[in-house]
């Protein structure tokens, strides 16, 4: 998918609606704003995201650093179940600014990060010290360099790998159709 906008792969905004038993699996998402995002709705069930490519995701507005993952700041509001998010790869941001991770302020979800990498040019936002990141991805491995040392052209979307020298693209992270 590419070019999705301010929405995410799923934007559920209305209390009453709900995603059950949603996996993601060997697929690429390029230059949207937001992944998931379920702000008003405790309901459903979002349980894998597999062997997915992450690139130009995430944005700011004004001053806010949008979520990657987003199931709301109200403790009202909570998956109900954990995520798995396994064997996925995340580059930068969609306008090369700073994003959040992930957020679940209700009770009973969480996530679990596995297998998981970065590229060098997705940060994460900072909190007021200007030190601490807000909510970062947990346990993600970062690589050293950025999408276009990674990808042969992520801005075309184009994520054939270009650097077959590190771990990503030995262990095989991402969306299989770029090996």
């Amino acid at each position: 998918m590419d070019s999705i906008g301010n929405y995410g792969v799923t934007t559920i905004d209305y209390a009453g609606a709900a995603i059950s038993n949603m996996n993601m699996t060997n697929s690429t998402l390029a230059h949207a704003e937001k992944i998931l995002v379920s702000t008003k709705s405790g309901k459903g069930t979002i349980t894998a995201i597999n062997n997915c490519t992450f690139a130009y995701c995430g944005n700011i507005s004004g001053t806010s650093a949008y979520y990657l993952f987003d199931f709301g700041s109200s403790s009202s509001v909570a998956l109900a179940n954990s995520l798995l998010i396994n064997n996925c790869i995340f580059g930068g941001s969609f306008s090369g600014s700073a994003v959040n991770g992930y957020r679940c302020s209700g009770t009973g979800a969480s996530y679990n990060l596995l297998n998981s990498y970065k590229t060098s040019d997705l940060t994460w936002a900072l909190g007021t010290d200007g030190v601490t990141a807000v909510a970062p991805l947990a346990n993600i491995s970062s690589y050293s360099g950025t999408v276009t040392s990674l990808w042969n052209s992520p801005t075309t979307s184009d994520f054939t790998f270009k650097d077959k020298s590190g771990d990503i693209y030995k262990n095989k992270i991402g969306d299989p159709r770029w090996y």
